[in-house]
């Protein structure tokens, strides 16, 4: 599979987040992370959440603090271009997750923004090193369909969702996904 990924899960449990990347190669452990305690509730209120990948290690911040660096030999094999992919979804995954309560839908996830910078090493003006350039932002004034893609899909094993279009709004320049039935 040609695919990787560096991803920011947030997880049922209240002050638990999830940092991992996952990797294509066969010869090395599919997926490396961490589970970190921020202090408080990242289901609560907005928190700027930023990724950095350079060749060799990436790092991830919350609220402009460095949480996690990973430097394994493993990033090295992060060599296929990403999307910025967002979704909402519930699992069937009680140790990782805790216990489903379907009593709490409608459930939803809101995105103020989304800024995505290009790596420009000695020529950039932002992130450690100076080394990002601003490429784009999206506000969520509205529903950019050149930028983002909204599909219908069917779900996959260990969820108890299926991504449907019309549970994806803008409303009041936030990106809105609701599950909200069970």
């Amino acid at each position: 599979i040609e695919n990787n990924e560096i991803d920011v899960e947030m997880t049922g449990n209240n002050q638990q987040i999830y940092f991992t990347t996952h990797h294509p190669d066969p010869n090395q452990p599919w997926f490396y992370g961490e589970d970190f305690y921020l202090g408080f509730n990242p289901h609560e209120g907005f928190h700027k959440y930023t990724i950095e990948w350079e060749p060799g290690i990436v790092r991830w911040f919350v609220d402009e603090d460095l949480i996690y660096t990973q430097n394994e030999v493993a990033t090295n094999n992060l060599q296929y271009p990403m999307a910025i992919l967002m979704n909402l979804w519930a699992a069937n995954a009680e140790v990782w997750v805790g216990v489903w309560d379907p009593a709490i839908l409608p459930a939803q996830s809101i995105y103020d923004y989304v800024k995505y910078y290009s790596y420009t090493p000695g020529q950039g003006n932002t992130g450690t090193g100076n080394n990002f350039i601003l490429e784009w932002e999206d506000h969520f004034e509205f529903l950019d369909t050149s930028r983002w893609s909204v599909t219908d899909y069917g779900g996959f094993d260990g969820n108890y969702c299926t991504f449907r279009e019309t549970n994806v709004q803008v409303n009041e320049d936030k990106l809105v996904f609701t599950i909200d039935e069970p």
